[in-house]
């Protein structure tokens, strides 16, 4: 590395708050209010949780270095098979689910592949050597292995759990579609601190002039 370069170690997390008021008369409760309700664990590894901020519900992840590349990929693919399989209830004519049926379900991991997906898998299966003579199934072989990866995580009751899994999701009138407000935490050493604050400030100038 450079010596003349300041080396800038840092950690980023995320907060995806859906903000379509799932969660009815929920601000009025204050004990339930950004406590992990439940969580998604790989390998060992905290991916993110669930929680409750204001009547809105929060995916919240854990702060990830830059080298935890895998993590930050299963993170948001296992977010958004969550959110999907919270819209599934809906689909299916539901007008509200509660978070006990949706964590259930979570952990059931329906609907991860389809059809064409499966055919994929037995033609593979039948015959291994289209791996390396067709490269349009190969593709296609990996992107299935990918989506099957959301297998390995698990959908574990946290500290809010038991107070709340009564508690029932509205969907709103008509169709819902998730809408996410996201928000971004960078962790990084204190001694980082006034640089960055100075070099986003010329920054900041610098665009007002232009």
């Amino acid at each position: 590395m450079d010596g003349n370069r300041l080396e800038f170690k840092y950690k980023i997390g995320f907060e995806f708050q859906e903000i379509n008021k799932l969660c009815k008369g929920c601000s009025n409760n204050p004990f339930i209010q950004k406590k992990a309700i439940f969580v998604a664990i790989w390998q060992g590894k905290k991916l993110w949780h669930m929680e409750i901020d204001g009547n809105d519900i929060e995916f919240v992840t854990p702060p990830y270095t830059n080298e935890q590349q895998t993590e930050i990929k299963l993170s948001i693919e296992s977010i958004t098979y969550a959110y999907e399989v919270l819209k599934r209830f809906m689909d299916e004519g539901k007008a509200q689910v509660s978070l006990q049926s949706w964590v259930e379900k979570l952990s059931q991991y329906e609907g991860l592949v389809d059809g064409r997906d499966n055919s994929i898998l037995k033609m593979v299966k039948q015959t291994p050597s289209l791996l390396q003579s067709n490269e349009a199934i190969n593709q296609r072989y990996e992107q299935i292995q990918e989506k099957l990866k959301l297998k390995e995580v698990e959908f574990i009751p946290a500290e809010m759990y038991e107070p709340t899994k009564e508690l029932n999701l509205t969907f709103p009138s008509g169709k819902w579609r998730p809408n996410f407000m996201p928000q971004v935490t960078i962790q990084h050493s204190l001694k980082h601190t006034i640089p960055l604050i100075i070099g986003l400030s010329v920054h900041q100038r610098t665009n007002l002039i232009q």
